[in-house]
């Protein structure tokens, strides 16, 4: 991951967010930061679990989960959507959303949407 690859993830994340007419994304989690030890994944059919994840600036690291970017649309509270944007141990890159909005824990998914998931990866490689 290097400033190039960062930088062409925001360009897309503002385009990408006007056109579901939520157009303010910021990078970083407006709301509050988190540290990567209070990323659980939300789970419906059980309870949920401690994320192996860390923060990197470069996908470098040794957690299963390498965040590299976050972003969020907190002028939308309470509806608020947190991007985490992953590189994995295994070189693929793989983005989480939140809406948690409250408590020092945020439950994370890997998102359902395609745009995001298919230009983060192809920006991974």
């Amino acid at each position: 991951w290097n400033a190039n690859k960062s930088a062409k993830l925001e360009a897309f994340i503002k385009g990408w967010g006007e056109r579901l007419g939520q157009p303010n994304y910021q990078k970083g989690i407006a709301g509050g930061d988190v540290g990567a030890d209070h990323l659980y994944t939300l789970r419906d059919d059980g309870p949920s679990e401690k994320m192996n994840a860390e923060y990197t600036d470069t996908g470098l690291g040794n957690a299963q989960y390498r965040i590299v970017e976050r972003y969020s649309n907190w002028d939308k509270y309470p509806t608020v959507h947190n991007y985490f944007f992953a590189i994995t141990d295994t070189g693929e890159g793989i983005v989480f959303h939140s809406p948690t909005t409250n408590g020092d824990k945020m439950y994370l998914n890997p998102t359902e949407n395609v745009d995001l998931r298919n230009n983060f990866a192809s920006l991974v490689k």
